[in-house]
């Protein structure tokens, strides 16, 4: 979706499809992390967006943060794209890393 200099990216996604349907947006987060769907659900409400926006989730097994190859091995493509695939099952227009940890690791 392109958007104006003079129009807002939270203005931008509360604008339906020009199908009518919301936009899906499937987010990928560990397992572990907590407060991402309800803070989702919060911002999205704060922007007046949660009519035209829905948030789709699937989690991927991350239960521990170190700096070692055992900690490392959770951020793997396998679980990574499975947990995609089941997204795209769902319809969703893009698909998101919603999570600090893997960032850091470059997923």
């Amino acid at each position: 979706m392109k958007t104006s200099p003079t129009t807002s990216s939270a203005t931008a996604l509360t604008r339906a499809k020009p199908d009518g349907l919301p936009y899906r947006l499937g987010m990928l987060t560990p397992s572990s992390n907590t407060c991402l769907e309800p803070v989702t659900y919060r911002l999205l409400g704060s922007t007046g967006a949660e009519a035209d926006v829905t948030a789709h989730f699937d989690r991927v097994p991350v239960t521990r943060i170190a700096l070692d190859g055992g900690s490392d091995a959770q951020f793997d493509a396998a679980p990574m794209l499975a947990a995609a695939r089941r997204l795209a099952d769902a319809g969703v227009d893009v698909i998101a890393w919603n999570g600090t940890s893997g960032s850091w690791l470059g997923v």
